[in-house]
């Protein structure tokens, strides 16, 4: 292996349904630096931590990435990854790679902690994808995304539902919230109305 520019590139996403661009990205991570380490959020509005590192490692094994200079670690944020990442490293042995659509974040990150940024151009994403399983028309081209792996297509047809699960589960806590909201406003506007007398103190 020839040497490389940096000792470490580092990035943090959500990969809530991981595809080729996710893997594109990890490429290139690995032909910028010796090791590539990919944060995976930990934040609540997402896919269980487990599911999706499995999938990203399997898609890395099917594109002949090296998962020896491959590691996937645990943040609740991009700032929090890099700081950790960072920390007890050279300057200028880093470098940061994020896709096109996080190129103020990429920057406010490259400033903070001293790192080179690269950009990843960005071939796919994770909206494609959900429109894909959402839209059953599209069966043929999702399998074709994932060359036909079908672990891989259980894999995310199950990432999509805890999605969905999530979603409506939001959706029915938000309704719940404004009935009861709204509830509260009719008993307030009720009890002001039946009060008669002298101007309440404030």
């Amino acid at each position: 292996m020839s040497p490389k520019r940096y000792l470490k590139a580092i990035t943090f996403g959500r990969y809530n349904l991981p595809h080729k661009g996710h893997i594109d990205l990890i490429k290139g991570m690995l032909t910028n630096a010796e090791i590539a380490e990919v944060y995976v959020s930990t934040g609540k509005a997402n896919n269980d931590w487990d599911c999706r590192v499995l999938v990203l490692k399997h898609l890395c094994l099917r594109a002949y990435i090296d998962l020896k200079r491959v590691r996937f670690l645990k943040s609740n944020s991009p700032y929090t990854a890099v700081e950790e990442a960072v920390k007890g490293t050279h300057r200028g042995s880093n470098v940061l790679m994020l896709g096109t659509d996080q190129q103020a974040l990429l920057q406010a990150l490259g400033v903070k902690f001293i790192c080179g940024t690269i950009i990843n151009p960005r071939i796919c994403s994770s909206t494609q994808v959900r429109h894909l399983i959402d839209d059953c028309r599209f069966a043929d081209t999702l399998s074709h995304l994932y060359d036909n792996d079908d672990f891989i297509l259980t894999a995310v047809k199950i990432l999509r539902k805890q999605e969905i699960v999530r979603e409506e589960s939001f959706q029915t806590a938000t309704e719940t919230c404004e009935v009861a909201c709204g509830d509260a406003c009719v008993e307030h506007y009720a009890t002001e109305k039946r009060y008669v007398g002298p101007t309440r103190p404030r």
